[in-house]
């Protein structure tokens, strides 16, 4: 009986590994700001942004599928 327990907390273990790697793969990616300032200008201040974005492999995909 005890290891019947073992063995299927080891699977447990396994499947929850594998979901974590699964759910890893699927993060979107990350956006960063490069830099950032403000522009006066006569009716108010503009904030401006430099942003780099990468996008991870399935997120890229689906936005090309999507433009298609």
């Amino acid at each position: 009986m005890r290891s019947w327990t073992s063995l299927a907390s080891a699977g447990a273990l396994a499947l929850l590994l594998a979901g974590c790697a699964l759910v890893h793969e699927q993060a979107p990616g990350e956006l960063v700001v490069r830099g950032a300032r403000f522009i006066p200008a006569v009716d108010g201040t503009t904030l401006e942004l430099a942003l780099d974005c990468r996008l991870s492999g399935p997120m890229s995909d689906a936005l090309d599928a999507a433009s298609r």
